[in-house]
């Protein structure tokens, strides 16, 4: 009975799993449209605005597990094997400080900057998001799955956090 009921559940949490990998590829493939066919260069707005309202509206990071375009290239790409194991604190103290405000700095200076050049905008603002898909890329290969995603992700940690805590104090 027991394994029976273990059985059921892997099945379910296989299907639970395959039908966010879709929800997941969709957003991709959606993103791809409105980044690169499109050419809509607030494209990393409306992604940053929607996790943000979404996470207000669940109060968790729902973006992050079954929308972000991110985190579906990083599983793609991923592959087990023997990474280095460093603390998190360092991780956050000497590197994404730095990242997120050369992020946010870059996106806000690019937007206000080339405001009236689209096309350069654009591609700006495409190469700061293909260095991010890098970033990951790399530090997933180096440090573990999920690593970007817990440490370094510049809409995670300084965004979404503060929008769930301020969620969760506001519904006490």
């Amino acid at each position: 009975m027991v394994l029976y009921r273990r059985k059921l559940f892997m099945e379910t949490a296989g299907i639970h799993e395959k039908k966010k990998q879709g929800k997941k590829t969709l957003f991709l493939l959606f993103t791809f449209f409105l980044m690169c066919i499109a050419k809509l260069w607030f494209t990393m707005f409306i992604l940053f605005a929607f996790a943000v309202i979404l996470t207000a509206l669940q109060g968790r990071a729902g973006y992050c597990a079954y929308y972000c375009p991110m985190a579906t290239l990083q599983q793609g790409f991923y592959r087990k094997k023997n990474h280095f194991h460093i603390g998190k604190k360092w991780m956050t103290g000497a590197f994404f400080y730095p990242m997120a405000i050369l992020f946010w700095g870059g996106a806000v200076s690019m937007a206000w900057f080339f405001r009236y050049r689209p096309l350069t905008l654009w591609f700006a603002i495409l190469q700061l998001m293909m260095a991010m898909v890098f970033i990951a890329l790399v530090s997933q290969s180096l440090f573990g799955k999920g690593f970007f995603c817990g440490n370094l992700c510049p809409l995670r940690i300084p965004v979404l956090k503060n929008v769930i805590r301020i969620r969760r104090s506001l519904s006490r």
